[in-house]
């Protein structure tokens, strides 16, 4: 019943923006007659390339726990368990990276640790990479009038506010639990751990740059890729933080038609935000069935992995 009524008020409230935007969205035919489409390919081989990527470095996250396991096979993993994330209900959860890590050797613990230490690296990455807001004048000068109306409704901004940070306690406390586990454990190599939010942060600037290449393929709208990376890094930030909406799905493009939308047309913002969940999505099926694909090659060669101490 929770399910149904999350993805209930998920449905309408995209159904209610569609029918907001109808408008828009009947010019974007024409909009997208006019995109190269060897660009969106491009987009999408670099987005599969990132996937994989993406997912290998949970390899490095274990290497912080004095954990070695192939990069291959924890991209595999990763990647499996991530696309149950679509799945409502408790369905995901027999496929979850904390289950399917068994494959490994890695048990529940370890697992669950390395994945809050992985969220806390991650979201590193896309802060500072949205934090270079500081050195960008153009965008500070459209956010600060933005910042001045909000300061006319503080007491409904205060008690949403509360409703947020009541909503987020109990994730707050068992994120707080984790990190205290990372921090007590004998074993954790700072170090290590410093050099993957590095790699997290070259990553996410490749992410970024795909995300200005897909802009520039996209008629009435011109922004610099500077300005590409603030938005990305917030739009990210955004969705991953809408607790309970899958994939941040909605959110991120809402964030990015509104931030788009000052360099240009709303129908190209609304253009690049659709393309962009849709090419990304696609990413995500290719390096699925690609994963896929190759367990079934690899399942009469298939031996037991175990990982071992640093």
């Amino acid at each position: 019943m929770k399910s149904f009524l999350k993805y209930g008020v998920l449905a309408l409230a995209m159904g209610l923006a569609v029918l907001a935007l109808s408008d828009h969205l009947k010019k974007l035919p024409e909009q997208m007659s006019m995109i190269d489409l060897q660009v969106l390919g491009l987009v999408m081989i670099g987005l599969i390339l990132y996937q994989i990527l993406n997912a290998s470095l949970w390899a490095e996250v274990l290497k912080s726990l004095a954990l070695r396991v192939p990069h291959k096979n924890c991209a595999r993993i990763w990647i499996e368990s991530e696309s149950m994330k679509w799945l409502p209900g408790s369905v995901w959860s027999y496929g979850s990276r904390i289950v399917s890590a068994q494959r490994l050797s890695l048990t529940k613990k370890q697992t669950s640790i390395s994945m809050v230490l992985e969220v806390i690296l991650t979201n590193f990455a896309w802060a500072a990479l949205a934090a270079t807001i500081v050195f960008n004048k153009e965008l500070l000068h459209l956010v600060t009038p933005a910042l001045l109306r909000l300061s006319d409704h503080l007491l409904p901004l205060t008690i949403a506010a509360s409703i947020i940070f009541a909503l987020l306690i109990f994730h707050a406390k068992t994120i707080a639990t984790r990190i205290q586990e990372i921090f007590t454990i004998t074993t954790f190599h700072p170090l290590q751990a410093i050099k993957t939010a590095g790699m997290y942060l070259v990553l996410c600037l490749g992410n970024t740059a795909l995300l200005w290449v897909l802009i520039q393929a996209v008629p009435n709208l011109t922004l610099n890729y500077s300005t590409t990376i603030v938005i990305a890094s917030c739009a990210w930030l955004a969705g991953f933080w809408a607790i309970g909406i899958p994939g941040g799905i909605g959110v991120r493009e809402a964030v990015l038609v509104i931030a788009l939308s000052q360099y240009g047309s709303i129908e190209s913002a609304i253009l690049v935000s659709i393309l962009w969940r849709a090419i990304q999505m696609i990413s995500e099926i290719s390096t699925l069935l690609l994963s896929f694909s190759l367990n079934l090659i690899e399942l009469r060669f298939q031996k037991p992995l175990t990982p071992k101490n640093v």
